[in-house]
């Protein structure tokens, strides 16, 4: 196998440049695209040592195993997991490539080898667009790299905002500069009437991408390689009990045991109720409709099911057969293949455009030879069809970025 010409252009960006923003769409070949680049600046002793972050299964599953799928490269990368024991014996060995989970990021910056890293390499720069304690305990340590680069198929999965800390970890402040308050105040005019809410400015967008094009190394989308795929919501009505125990809880956060302390916990206790049940204080589930579960049992054939709620699972696991797989949306992620299959439901809408892409993009991949489709189960008149049309408006945001990208 050899590297398409996409790919040997994000190569030479990657080693040409002191930071790279790699904006590579699921399945375009960003690891080994990262690993030849690694490769080269290895070889060429531009770096020394290489940090990897990435979540755990990935550095366990992904990273060490990708290098032997490829004549050309020569590297291999060591995860740096497990036990505080087992991850420093690693950092004290001579391994070059270290893939550390971000969970363990503040702790590997707090040891005296992490000095020794001089490439630093960001496997889906999203989990690092807050300022976490990842985020915090590699920010200030920067200058130590001499080559950063960052990687996301989804650079703005929710809003533009989110892009700061992304660019900053890979130009130190450059183009955004080192303060998020100031970095708002250019770009976002505050909401008179919120002290919380932030309008982007007329024209911000295009000058906020401007600012750091050059960062950017793209692959291109392999969609057109793909069998086709639809997406289809099949809207469910809520029984007339259901429906009155749902507008009650809307109104006054409480029903039948069931209390909502705050905002955040109403949204989720209307999706369960949406669903078909809701946990009560002492997390037992009560039931108040099977409308979903009962049109889920039309739908025949196998499929990939993703649900959300244990109580979801506990339904499904009764309804399907063997030929079905039941996971949840935070175990659908890279590296997953399940081209066995050409259909996915979604039970519910997941609030993450995300994680709804990297879940689609199971099925939905290099190596799929039949047409695919993609249901999700929303309630009628509930707040599931506001998830649904508020991920429409995060695909907008994406799609705003990309479109910009194009004319690089």
């Amino acid at each position: 196998m050899e590297l398409n010409q996409a790919q040997q252009k994000a190569v030479t960006h990657i080693y040409e440049n002191e930071g790279t923003y790699l904006v590579a769409p699921m399945g375009s070949g960003k690891t080994v695209t990262a690993l030849t680049a690694i490769h080269e600046l290895l070889r060429d002793e531009v770096v020394t040592r290489v940090l990897i972050v990435s979540t755990k299964r990935i550095c366990n599953e992904v990273w060490p195993n990708e290098p032997a799928k490829w004549p050309h490269l020569s590297v291999q990368v060591t995860a740096c997991t497990g036990n505080p024991a087992q991850r420093l014996n690693v950092l004290q060995s001579p391994e070059a490539v270290v893939a550390v989970n971000f969970e363990n990021l503040a702790w590997l910056m707090a040891q005296e080898e992490s000095k020794t890293f001089d490439m630093l390499v960001i496997d889906e720069s999203t989990k690092m667009k807050s300022n976490g304690a990842a985020t915090k305990a590699i920010r200030h340590k920067l200058a130590q790299f001499v080559v950063r680069l960052s990687m996301t198929g989804t650079p703005v999965s929710e809003n533009l905002e989110q892009l700061f800390y992304q660019i900053m970890l890979v130009d130190g402040g450059v183009a955004f500069g080192r303060s998020k308050d100031n970095f708002k105040r250019r770009y976002y005019d505050k909401d008179p009437y919120s002290d919380f809410k932030w309008d982007i400015k007329e024209g911000a967008a295009g000058k906020m991408i401007d600012s750091f094009k050059h960062l950017i190394a793209s692959l291109p989308a392999y969609d057109s390689e793909l069998p086709p795929i639809t997406q289809e919501i099949l809207r469910v009505e809520l029984p007339p009990m259901a429906r009155v125990v749902y507008d009650r809880m809307e109104k006054d956060m409480i029903v039948d045991g069931v209390v909502a302390v705050n905002a955040a916990v109403l949204v989720n206790k209307l999706q369960q109720i949406a669903c078909g049940f809701a946990y009560d204080e002492d997390h037992e589930a009560k039931l108040y409709h099977m409308a979903k579960i009962d049109l889920a049992r039309q739908l025949d054939g196998p499929a990939v099911w993703i649900y959300q709620f244990d109580w979801e699972r506990a339904q499904l696991e009764a309804l399907v057969n063997q030929d079905d797989l039941i996971i949840h949306p935070k175990s659908a992620g890279h590296g997953l293949d399940l081209t066995g299959y050409s259909r996915m439901v979604f039970m519910s809408p997941v609030w993450s455009r995300d994680l709804t892409q990297q879940c689609i993009a199971r099925i939905w991949r290099r190596g799929q030879t039949k047409a695919c489709s993609v249901i999700t189960l929303v309630g009628r008149d509930t707040v599931e069809e506001e998830i649904v049309r508020r991920e429409a408006d995060k695909a907008t945001h994406h799609e705003i970025l990309m479109a910009r990208l194009k004319k690089k």
